[in-house]
């Protein structure tokens, strides 16, 4: 693999990324918020996986298949149901018998089959709600070891373990519909993963899109799509973030703001507490906020975002540092399931909870003085009657939260 050593190379890259996001709008009408943090996850490495929500048919099986095609990936999917086990997720050891032909007799050894996750770049882990607990941690601990272990004692530690390929990415999704007899992922485990995001119905543009070309719902065109990008120049990539986007001092302290800001009881929460008296019911309805974990990948997501999406002066190349419209863009996706909203709040997202859509528009929580606090407290003890949600949350932190730095310095 070649090291980028110019701008001109990092250009070319980027152009090709920026390729693949426009070539997955083509194929997954809708959801382009999902494909620029697809190919973002490619880039970053580590813990970068997805959780997906959404009713069937909205284009999440899909969205994996298209992803892995335009960088000549390989993917699975994993369809899980109730009576899964681990062995049919992470595969097993078998004795293999075959004829020592100097002998003549048969001679057989244990052997290692490990199932398609092992070897594929794109795993998807379809409604692993529906999956016993034990099975899903069979998914859930290559997800953050980055290896597939075998229990097998019959075979040692080498031959029962497999690492995953430098490019991998899980997403797992789970149906917020039907919940009777599932297992959904406790809470704890949500924190493995570093976006969540939500497949939603489609925009009545995109619905007239879809049915005016209906060959884009047939499998079979999934055979047009042509590579983009190679899984080499993907690492390629990976490795000019890491070593060229600049994270400055200012903004590692903004960061570090807006996630201790989630966290009741911490002295960024109450300083916005007593600051922004409109915003004090959205504050009490939280119950618990972001861990450390969060803190360390998302400093590099937001390093990637810079990378592809940031525009330098001139508004055509990218910037080679981070500012914290990078944090912003991305912060409803890898917040909102890492952050515990009380009982008498909403603990699922509202329609619509995108990062490029303003979430007070969709559903407004005055700030006139218009409705009193009171008013506020009372309707969140009526069910179904509870306007706040952890989305409006993380914008009430990031539209009051005070970042004065003066980020043309960091320019050049």
């Amino acid at each position: 693999m070649t090291i980028m050593s110019n701008k001109d190379r990092a250009a070319e890259l980027r152009a090709k990324c920026l390729a693949v996001t426009a070539e997955f709008d083509k194929y997954v009408v809708g959801m382009s918020y999902v494909g620029k943090l697809m190919i973002s996850s490619a880039i970053q490495g580590g813990i970068c996986h997805f959780l997906a929500e959404g009713v069937p048919g909205t284009a999440k099986t899909r969205s994996v298949e298209v992803i892995s095609r335009l960088m000549r990936g390989k993917s699975t999917v994993i369809q899980f149901t109730s009576d899964m086990m681990p062995k049919d997720i992470t595969g097993s050891a078998y004795f293999h018998k075959e004829l020592d032909p100097a002998t003549g007799q048969m001679v057989g050894s244990w052997k290692a089959a490990f199932g398609d996750m092992a070897d594929s770049n794109w795993i998807l882990g379809d409604e692993i709600n529906r999956a016993a607990t034990h099975t899903q941690s069979a998914m859930l601990s290559p997800m953050s070891e980055g290896r597939v272990k075998l229990p097998a004692s019959s075979l040692s530690a080498e031959e029962s373990t497999r690492y995953l390929p430098k490019v991998n990415v899980f997403m797992c999704t789970q149906n917020p519909i039907e919940q009777e007899g599932t297992n959904p992922l406790p809470e704890a485990q949500h924190d493995r993963f570093l976006y969540k995001v939500i497949y939603d119905y489609p925009s009545r543009k995109d619905e007239l899109h879809l049915m005016r070309n209906p060959h884009l719902a047939r499998r079979e065109i999934l055979d047009e799509i042509k590579p983009v990008i190679t899984l080499d120049e993907i690492l390629e990539t990976r490795q000019y973030v890491r070593e060229n986007m600049r994270v400055a001092e200012p903004f590692i302290e903004y960061a570090a703001s807006v996630v201790r800001a989630t966290r009741p009881g911490s002295p960024e929460f109450i300083d916005l507490y007593r600051k922004n008296p409109a915003i004090r019911p959205i504050l009490d309805a939280v119950e618990s906020g972001i861990s450390p974990r969060a803190n360390m990948s998302l400093q590099d997501a937001c390093r990637v975002r810079a990378f592809l999406f940031g525009k330098d002066e001139d508004g055509v190349s990218s910037r080679d540092f981070v500012m914290p419209e990078d944090l912003k863009a991305i912060a409803h996706s890898v917040f909102r399931h890492r952050i515990r909203m009380k009982d008498e709040a909403a603990l699922r997202v509202v329609k619509g909870g995108k990062p490029d859509d303003n979430m007070w528009e969709i559903n407004p929580y005055p700030t006139d003085g218009s409705i009193t606090r009171e008013q506020v407290v009372e309707r969140l003890n009526k069910p179904g009657k509870n306007p706040i949600t952890v989305d409006h949350f993380i914008d009430a932190i990031l539209t009051h939260l005070d970042h004065t730095t003066d980020w043309s310095a960091y320019q050049g």
